[in-house]
């Protein structure tokens, strides 16, 4: 049934359902009630220190001059505000969420979260009346307004509260408009930030921690969409839910700009992001569900809000504080809210630029856009505002009816509730407005204004227009001649209007484009924009916001009706489109099309090399072909050789290699690299493509195709997919490379390793034959592990301490691999032939995953315990920091401190600019806090989110890795290991066994004595 028409049906119950008792609700004027229910809020934090009376709060931020603030609400009115929205009559409604708790209880569902309704009604920017509206909430995020009631997300589930005759009572019980929201794991990364689009879809964001699977209540799993993190929207009046794009960390705040481009604030890897429908932008870790995205689209903006350049760390301001550099830099890398001002009033520096909340710089930055090739990019403007109250936590900003908006103030001392406590007794909502004069004014009542007078406000701002599509969407729904009165209305205004163009758009989305439009046609609208461009009898900028509407009115058509109206004119749009914009908007459209008109779309998308180097254009019109590739191998080889934009016929080129067993698909591949001018991006696509996989049936005309190519930049790609094929030429080339003792160490060490990957015949004899080399002993020590040899362990066991660190930390690797081999390890350690303390946390830990009892009793009897309790872990930190109780500077071995660095952490951590990069750099971190630190080291997998987790990989030579999967193909595993990330074929994985674990293991300390722990930790604390 639809939604509509259900709340029509309850609204008749409504007397009877509350005579039922079914309404449990506290509502009421002027609500005092200390709860929710009939819990009492608590708090968890204890600390009190810094927390401002509200008043004091107030006067603690400051704004530019001509801007006036004033305290809108504060507790005990208003607390714990997570998210809000106003109505068409200016109020408030604001989410008090009490139910998110700390990280060991996550969600205490004891306490119910509630909505809160706050009035100002005299227009002083103070509110002066309140009610609750709902108080039955769990896990409350966000809420709007819209088709007669209130839309909130309450994970699992989105819910729809009915209020058709506005008397803010609940007409019934809230309606589940869909579920499978996960409520647990996501954590703080949980769904939120409903929002109206100006496309007329409610929209919302999921952040990283968890996978979500999402649909209308009792979809089968085929009919549900998986989100992880990323944007979505949901059409109300059509049921409809769709992923509009994937990625980033945690997005929590998003808006429009003048134009109707839609752009996301977010965490940690970036803050601003241009949402495009399709996109799949960077990941904070794990991998996209397509296998096959290969390359992703980074933020927007060209700058962060740390000092990243500095060697700040992302987490480091949430540790030690803001940092100058860090103050300049914008505050930290927590954002919360965006607002884009796109109205009038305001000084010109402030239109159509953008404003977050910084948590942990208490402050709202500022971002302006600019156009860059097909996009954006967003430049850093000074801070906009600034808070010297440690516990201004804002985390949204709302427009007001009078072009001014609210701020919320969560109020808190820690950033997620995380190690510091709860504090839900605060909270505070600050009013900011620009004045000329100090003018009240009181909001209007739009639902209370005709059609006609409603509709000329539209253009007012962009307050107005938001409330009144919310006012006129319901009456174009519940009456037939309000549909026809709005159509005609539209018909008859000026396109020049964004609110109008917004307008007309929700409309086609509402109730087709046909009843604005008429029957097909969008086609002609859009042929006739063209030809006017073409003929130069329109401005430019005025063709490209028409042909923007009119493509997204397209957009939603298709994805509401499941229908592809007129498409075929799609590819001449493509061909003859001036504007990067446009030409952008339609790659968005590809995957709406059919096949062979995405194909000839696309095709013409790639003519315009002037596109091929922009950040999203080339990856967005890759992710829309790329289903279509190996369906249509010759026609998507033609796409490559014809292509203008390296980067994608390096793409098609890879996604072709992954079936290149099929003769027809080879033989494109080999056309692809004879005809394509972009030979090096070509071989380098196939070449990725073949990366840990062998015996690749090689395909005909390869070796005709290597003898016609002249030597170049491309040659060692060549011979590298040479190898694979079996081409003993190629072959006899990387062993030259090998065995040449004039050439370059590194180079002649990958050429040993990639003969061994692809178990070059005579391996054992060729490493043997290079160990005594020095500058490649450690590539042939490496090389070792692929040898299912007995001896080796005895000679790396034998020659262990004529070795160089280097050459010692790759033997201990490779012996780790085999179970005999590091049973021979633990021997030796036994015989003091070598030292326990080469053996790290994560050796130990990768010898216990080789699985055999009797192997890992000796592990335990040599190095210590591998798998700890919480209370054997509590014990071992208070036993290290009793041991570190007069740890100084001066009673510290830095010289050794940085050895046992080396040995144990630099494989994976950056200090000072040396080490692996598979953990946080460790520069800047909170490293000279001696519990932040023990607590670190000693049970670092405490929380693990779950696409960071291991997994034990048994290979069919008898090798065991450990790692983490990045990402998976039909053909090969990626898996990062503490080593390296390598490239796995799937033949020769055995059997994969997840784990709970992170990539760093616990009982670090377990091979260090007392003196050796002192200088480690000295040298991290004091360095």
């Amino acid at each position: 049934m639809h939604p509509l028409l259900k709340n029509l049906i309850q609204s008749l119950s409504i007397s009877i359902l509350c005579l039922l008792g079914t309404c449990a609700l506290s509502v009421g004027q002027d609500s005092k009630s200390d709860s929710p229910g009939s819990e009492k809020i608590y708090d968890t934090e204890k600390k009190t220190e810094g927390l401002l009376s509200p008043a004091d709060s107030l006067r603690s931020i400051h704004f530019p001059p001509g801007f006036v603030k004033t305290l809108f609400a504060a507790e005990p009115e208003i607390r714990q505000p997570i998210a809000a929205t106003t109505d068409p009559r200016g109020r408030v409604w604001i989410c008090e969420n009490y139910t998110y708790s700390d990280r060991e209880l996550n969600f205490d569902l004891s306490l119910r979260d509630r909505i809160v309704i706050l009035e100002d009604t005299d227009g002083d920017g103070q509110m002066d009346s309140r009610k609750v509206f709902w108080d039955q909430g769990t896990r409350l995020t966000s809420i709007e307004i819209g088709f007669g009631g209130v839309f909130v997300l309450c994970a699992p589930n989105l819910l729809f509260i009915p209020d058709r005759n506005r008397d803010d009572i609940p007409d019934g019980p809230p309606e589940i408009l869909l579920d499978g929201w996960n409520d647990n794991a996501v954590r703080h990364n949980i769904a939120n930030g409903l929002m109206w689009g100006p496309d007329g879809w409610l929209y919302g964001r999921h952040g990283i921690l968890a996978t979500s699977w999402v649909g209308i209540p009792g979809s089968s799993p085929s009919q549900r969409r998986s989100i992880n993190c990323g944007i979505w929207r949901y059409h109300p009046g059509h049921q409809h839910f769709e992923v509009v794009a994937h990625g980033t960390t945690n997005p929590w705040g998003m808006d429009y700009d003048k134009n109707g481009n839609l752009f996301m604030i977010n965490t940690v890897i970036g803050h601003l992001w241009h949402v495009v429908p399709g996109a799949r932008f960077d990941r904070m870790y794990g991998s996209h569900f397509n296998p096959y995205t290969y390359e992703t689209i980074g933020q927007t903006a060209d700058h962060y809000h740390w000092n990243k350049s500095g060697g700040e760390a992302w987490s480091d301001t949430k540790k030690i504080g803001v940092t100058p550099q860090t103050d300049r830099f914008g505050g930290g890398h927590a954002h919360c809210g965006l607002m884009i001002y796109v109205d009038q009033s305001w000084p010109e520096k402030y239109h159509n630029t953008v404003f977050t909340c910084n948590l942990l710089g208490h402050r709202i930055n500022n971002d302006r856009l600019e156009k860059k090739g097909n996009g954006f990019t967003g430049k850093h403007n000074p801070d906009f505002a600034k808070s010297t109250d440690s516990w201004f936590r804002g985390i949204e900003l709302i427009r007001s009816h009078d072009d001014g908006f609210y701020i919320l103030d969560w109020q808190d001392t820690g950033e997620c509730h995380e190690n510091d406590g709860v504090h839900r007794n605060s909270g505070r909502v600050f009013k900011v407005k620009f004045l000329a004069e100090n003018v009240s004014h009181p909001a209007p009542n739009l639902y209370a204004l005709s059609t006609d007078k409603l509709f000329s406000l539209i253009t007012k701002s962009r307050w107005h227009f938001e409330k009144a599509a919310i006012v006129l969407r319901e009456r174009t729904h519940a009456s037939r001649e309000e549909r026809e009165k709005v159509g005609t209305l539209l018909r008859a205004a000026s396109d020049r209007s964004p609110a109008i163009r917004f307008m007309k758009w929700i409309f086609s989305a509402d109730h087709g484009a046909d009843k604005l439009f008429g029957e097909n046609e969008l086609p002609k609208k859009l042929n006739l924009i063209t030809s006017a461009v073409l003929s130069e009898t329109v401005n430019p900028g005025d063709a490209e916001l028409a042909h923007l509407h009119l493509l997204r009115t397209w957009f939603n058509e298709a994805t509401l009706k499941n229908t592809i109206p007129a498409a075929d004119f799609f590819p001449e749009l493509a061909r003859q489109s001036r504007s990067p914009a446009v030409r952008l908007e339609i790659a968005t459209c590809l995957p709406k099309l059919p096949p062979k008109t995405r194909l000839a779309t696309a095709k013409q998308l790639l003519r315009f090399a002037e596109d091929s180097h922009d950040q999203t254009q080339p990856l967005l019109i890759w992710y829309g072909i790329e289903p279509l590739v190996i369906k249509f191998p010759s026609e998507s080889a033609n796409l490559a050789i014809a292509s203008r934009f390296p980067k994608v016929t390096k793409l098609i080129a890879r996604r072709l290699t992954e079936r290149i067993e099929n003769p027809l698909i080879a033989q494109n591949v080999i056309s692809i690299i004879r005809k394509s001018p972009a030979k090096l991006a070509t071989l380098t696509g196939i070449a990725n493509a073949l990366r840990g996989r062998r015996q690749v049936k090689m395909p005909n005309g390869w070796k005709n195709l290597v003898a016609e190519l002249p030597d170049g930049d491309y040659r060692p790609l060549l011979d590298e997919i040479g190898v694979v094929f079996g081409d003993g030429k190629s072959l006899q080339k990387i062993l030259e490379v090998a065995t040449d003792s004039n050439g370059d160490p590194q180079m002649r060490g990958q050429a040993l390793l990639t003969l061994a990957e692809n178990q070059f015949d005579n391996l054992l004899n060729l490493l043997n034959q290079q160990f005594n080399d020095k500058q490649v002993r450690r590539y042939v020590i490496q090389a070792y592990a692929y040898c299912d040899a007995p001896e080796i362990s005895a000679k790396l066991v034998n020659q262990f301490s004529n070795l160089k660190p280097a050459s010692q930390l790759a033997t201990i690797n490779t012996l780790t691999k085999r179970k005999s081999w590091a049973m021979d390890l633990l021997l030796a350690v036994n015989k003091s032939q070598i030292e326990k303390f080469h053996i790290s946390a994560w050796h130990a830990r990768q010898i216990d995953n080789l699985g055999d009892e009797e192997l890992s009793k000796k592990l335990e009897a040599t190095w210590g315990t591998v798998r700890k309790s919480t209370e054997e872990k509590n014990l071992e930190i208070q036993l290290v920091r009793k041991q570190m109780s007069n740890i100084k500077a001066d009673n510290i071995d830095f010289e050794k401190g940085k050895v046992l660095f080396q040995k144990t952490c630099s494989n994976c951590h950056v200090l000072f600019g040396v080490g692996g990069t598979i953990g946080p750099d460790l520069t800047g971190g909170n490293r000279h806090d001696l519990g932040y630190l023990l607590e670190n080291i000693v049970d670092p997998g405490s929380s693990v989110a779950q696409n960071f987790r291991t997994s034990i990989l048994n290979l069919v030579d008898g090798r065991t890795l450990t790692g983490v999967v990045l990402s998976q193909t039909e053909n090969t595993l990626q898996l990062q290991t503490s080593e390296k990330i390598v490239s796995i074929a799937r033949g020769d994985i055995e059997a994969i066994q997840p784990t709970l674990n992170s990539l760093m293991p616990g009982g670090l300390l377990n091979s260090l004595d007392a003196g050796q722990r002192r200088n480690l930790i000295g040298y991290l604390l004091f360095n």
